[in-house]
């Protein structure tokens, strides 16, 4: 228990606090791609995410090469964290 009298946070509710801490420190259109297309409830597709929420629009190319750069540094930084071997 800790002061408040409340059960532990779930390890899984640290896991997604741990993601949501990570995608918080990339490059703000990587984290505008990552958050809007992957971590919303509603599903958008790479279309909508690159052609109406981003401002100003970007191509398909840009949008894919923007997004790998985004998910390699996402996954090096879960490796680092241990989230992942």
């Amino acid at each position: 228990m800790n002061r408040l009298n409340l059960p532990a946070v779930p390890k899984e509710a640290q896991i997604c606090k741990t993601i949501d801490d990570v995608v918080e420190h990339l490059d703000p259109i990587e984290r505008c791609i990552i958050h809007e297309r992957y971590m919303k409830r509603t599903r958008v597709s790479d279309l909508e995410v690159y052609s109406q929420i981003i401002n100003p629009p970007i191509s398909a190319v840009t949008f894919s090469d923007i997004r790998q750069s985004a998910f390699e540094k996402l996954l090096m930084a879960f490796k680092q964290l241990g989230l992942i071997q």
